[in-house]
């Protein structure tokens, strides 16, 4: 039964540090994309894009 209890709370842990990590990114992203440095990355992915498919 202790184990259980044990793994349980650590697998909540981890689901919550997994959640955070997530949040975290999204929102580095999001100031990365209204940046100009995020205007720049952008465009030069999407010329990447453009070079592949043609």
């Amino acid at each position: 039964m202790l184990t259980i209890r044990y793994s349980s709370s650590i697998l909540t842990k981890i689901s919550k540090i997994i959640g955070y990590t997530a949040w975290l990114i999204v929102f580095l992203l999001i100031l990365l994309f209204k940046t100009p440095l995020g205007r720049w990355v952008n465009s030069l992915i999407q010329a990447r894009q453009l070079a592949a498919s043609k």
